[in-house]
């Protein structure tokens, strides 16, 4: 990830949960700034987890390279509330975490380096839902951004968004130089905010109710 300043991560639509209701292993595709494909992720889960457990499931998430071999694998274990995703680099060295915080108004994160040191704190505001500010252990230098994406308005994006709940992100880091390590954890948290926030929207519920009519 070194020298990237903005990373495009487009899950895959999954045509069986959206017809069927069923939840399915997520799977998601992420672009360079210069629109070329860098990454393919494949969740790993059980079913009966993702049946029960729904959108707070466990999971272990692969970050492949073009080559198939891995860049990233992301850990999040069972957790009720404090929910945490554990980032570690190809031969499995721990890179950081990133936990949720507790808040009433707002949807915090705290970031951790490899050695549990806070090095960033990801911020949610309540009243912008689809924005989440990556701010420096300062608390106040903003070193970047996650937002979730909506795509250009045709029949086939509003039928993805009405029918699926598969989701867009966009990561940008306003300052090149932060460590490769760190820009991984903070790439690694896209996937915990889609699963904890958007895993559940509209899509495969609007179809249940459709079809219930």
């Amino acid at each position: 990830m070194s020298g990237a300043e903005y990373l495009f991560v487009q899950q895959d639509v999954e045509h069986f949960e959206a017809l069927t209701g069923f939840e399915t292993e997520n799977s998601y595709k992420t672009y360079s700034q210069q629109g070329q494909q860098i990454f393919f992720a494949k969740e790993k889960s059980s079913v009966l987890c993702r049946c029960v457990c729904k959108n707070n499931r466990s999971f272990i998430m692969h970050i492949l390279n073009p080559d198939q071999s891995v860049f990233l694998v992301i850990e999040r274990p069972l957790r009720l509330y404090y929910q945490t995703i554990i980032c570690r680099d190809q031969n499995g060295v721990v890179l950081g975490s990133v936990e949720r915080m507790f808040t009433f108004f707002s949807r915090d994160f705290i970031v951790r380096d490899a050695e549990g040191r806070d090095i960033y704190v990801i911020n949610g505001p309540f009243f912008r839902p689809w924005t989440f500010e990556i701010i420096g252990a300062d608390g106040a230098t903003k070193v970047g951004i996650i937002t979730k994406e909506f795509p250009k308005a045709t029949l086939e994006s509003m039928m993805r968004e009405f029918f699926t709940d598969a989701d867009n992100f966009g990561v940008q880091f306003y300052n090149q130089n932060l460590p490769d390590a760190h820009k991984a954890v903070l790439y690694a948290a896209v996937y915990l905010i889609d699963y904890m926030y958007f895993e559940d929207n509209s899509g495969s519920q609007q179809m249940k109710s459709f079809r219930g009519r």
